[in-house]
């Protein structure tokens, strides 16, 4: 299999997780409790989303780049600064949550699949 298929893949996957499951940690017992403001709460849900929105996004890229014959110069360059900006991502959430969010474990394996790819 493609590794950047397989990356798209587990991207959507990561991506979905990621909005289902904060709404139901998070945001379900904001609204029970007396979480933050609305606004304060209204901004920190938008964001939650629109960053699996943009998960999704990069995976449709991943998706397309995977059914192009020879790579080009241009496909390298996007699937180099893909792989960066995953892994990064992948460190930032290991460093601020001190692990405990298993969310960087699947950046890091997309990370090193798009790497491969």
């Amino acid at each position: 299999m493609n590794t950047l298929f397989a990356a798209a893949g587990l991207l959507v996957l990561t991506a979905a997780a990621h909005s289902v499951m904060g709404e139901r940690l998070i945001f379900s017992h904001w609204r029970k409790a007396a979480g933050p403001p609305a606004a304060v709460a209204g901004i920190l849900q938008a964001t939650w989303h629109a960053l699996s929105v943009l998960g999704v996004a990069v995976a449709v890229v991943l998706w397309r780049l995977s059914t192009v014959g020879e790579p080009s110069p241009e496909h390298t360059f996007i699937t180099a600064t893909i792989a960066v900006a995953v892994a990064v991502c992948a460190v930032l959430v290991l460093v601020y949550t001190r692990g405990k969010h298993p969310g960087w474990l699947a950046l890091c394996v997309a990370a090193i699949l798009v790497g491969l790819g």
